[in-house]
């Protein structure tokens, strides 16, 4: 199945903020106390950072579907996705660790908190995707991998 950019989207999307976000929370949970204001914990940090990754990401995805174009088949390879995640990882790291994202200081103990919350949501929301994804949505993948195909 070659996704459609739409279909990268719904995926990317609904994955992030149904499994990432039940992920995010339990991180919260173990980060610290969740507090709202001015001195909230750093265990906010993590729901910005996730829709960080998704905004980010859906540039990345108009990115790939122009640098698929230029393969004969038009599709990414497994290893490339793979790839291709670490070095978003990398982007939206660098990023939080300059304090380029609005909303997000870098403190001390952030560089494991977003390792380890990173690559936990990366990893079940590929698992989710190359698994019980397709048993709950049959159609994504004769859809372009949408989720909520067109009528």
């Amino acid at each position: 199945m070659t996704p459609t950019l739409w279909g990268r989207w719904q995926s990317r999307t609904f994955l992030l903020w149904t499994v990432g976000l039940i992920i995010t929370l339990f991180y919260m949970l173990i980060f610290g106390p969740i507090g709202i204001g001015g001195h909230a914990p750093d265990a906010w940090k993590l729901l910005l950072i996730l829709l960080y990754v998704n905004v980010l990401g859906i540039a990345w995805d108009a990115l790939y579907m122009f640098l698929q174009s230029f393969r004969w088949d038009g599709d990414w390879p497994l290893a490339y996705q793979f790839g291709v995640t670490l070095l978003e990882g990398v982007v939206v790291y660098v990023l939080f660790q300059l304090n380029w994202l609005p909303g997000v200081k870098f403190g001390d103990g952030d560089f494991w908190r977003f390792f380890f919350h990173y690559g936990t949501v990366w990893f079940w929301t590929n698992w989710w995707l190359f698994g019980p994804l397709r048993v709950i949505f049959p159609g994504w993948r004769f859809n372009g991998g949408e989720i909520f195909s067109k009528i």
